[in-house]
């Protein structure tokens, strides 16, 4: 399976199916990504400075961990951040009537960061169907700057339909939902973050580069896992995902090789917003 596909589809349905099937496509930039980038970045500049990229040199880790949260918290209470992920996903074919969405959210990658034992397990290699995600699942990821591969994450294409052993059985999405959350920063302490118990080696997996505002697509199934920063620069990035709710009903999406996660997260997604008869 190559990494990438240089022949994305036109037709929604197709698409989706070709990310079901383990195909990851990246989107150049567009008008609508790069506002996106634009309204991530001022929120960013205003906490931290600029060049946001150096923030680190700046803050300790815990001062730009709490700006982090601080920033998140506000970005998902804002409509703006909603308008702007329905403007994406529409630009790129996906109806914004069809499609459940989660909140946006802007992520820090800094320097020797996986050194922290405390964040250890959010740089470990998983697939994000282990945190009770749906196999329909489309990842969104954004670049906020140039994004070289020792700054990015990584793909293991060829295990997208191979069970891997790891530990979602021990995740319960609303029991962990109470006790922790996405992107805490509190520590991480004993709760379940599932990840690949053997994990693939590194001669297996596939990274990239790309431009600000450049999308990559692919399926919640695929395992993946962040790059170690050994540079002197932080990463930032935006992400979302997408649930074609017609495809959840009906049972479609990428296959479930290995993944004993429970309850279903959608409920927590942001529904589509319906028009009156």
């Amino acid at each position: 399976m190559t990494p990438f596909s240089n022949n994305m589809p036109k037709d929604n349905t197709d698409l989706r199916h070709a990310l079901y099937a383990g195909e990851i496509f990246r989107i150049p930039a567009t008008p609508e990504s790069l506002k996106a980038v634009a309204y991530a970045n001022k929120h960013l500049a205003a906490s931290m400075g600029n060049p946001t990229e150096t923030a680190h040199t700046r803050m300790t880790e815990k001062e730009l961990l709490d700006t982090m949260r601080k920033i998140r918290n506000a970005i998902i209470e804002d409509k703006m951040a909603q308008s702007l992920v329905r403007s994406m996903i529409e630009s790129a074919g996906f109806l914004p009537s069809d499609n459940t969405f989660d909140v946006m959210r802007v992520r820090a990658v800094m320097p020797k960061g996986h050194n922290n034992s405390s964040l250890k397990r959010s740089y470990s290699v998983h697939r994000d169907t282990w945190y009770a995600n749906p196999q329909c699942q489309i990842n969104w990821w954004i670049a906020l700057h140039d994004v070289p591969e020792d700054r990015a994450f990584s793909f293991y294409p060829e295990h997208f339909e191979k069970p891997v052993k790891n530990d979602s059985d021990l995740f319960d999405y609303n029991d962990w939902m109470q006790t922790v959350g996405w992107q805490n920063t509190r520590g991480q302490g004993d709760v379940p973050y599932p990840y690949a118990l053997n994990c693939p080696p590194k001669t297996e997996r596939t990274s990239f580069s790309c431009n600000v505002g450049d999308i990559i697509l692919f399926s919640s199934a695929h395992l993946h896992g962040t790059n170690p920063n050994e540079t002197n620069l932080c990463r930032f990035s935006l992400d979302f995902r997408t649930v074609h709710l017609e495809d959840h009903k009906n049972g479609k999406g990428a296959p479930n090789v290995d993944n004993d996660s429970t309850p279903d997260a959608l409920h927590d997604y942001i529904m589509p917003e319906r028009t009156a008869a």
